[in-house]
């Protein structure tokens, strides 16, 4: 899903009750996803 989204390029993203980030969203996706992934593979050992 992370990965769909980040293709998409997005130039701003918002939260639904938070705060808007403009700039390059598909590199913060991209970051975001790596980040889960690897939280996901440490609760896994």
């Amino acid at each position: 899903m992370m990965n769909g989204l980040t293709r998409l390029n997005p130039r701003t993203l918002a939260l639904m009750h938070g705060s808007a980030f403009s700039g390059d969203g598909g590199k913060m996706l991209g970051d975001l996803a790596k980040v889960m992934q690897e939280l996901a593979v440490k609760d896994a050992l």
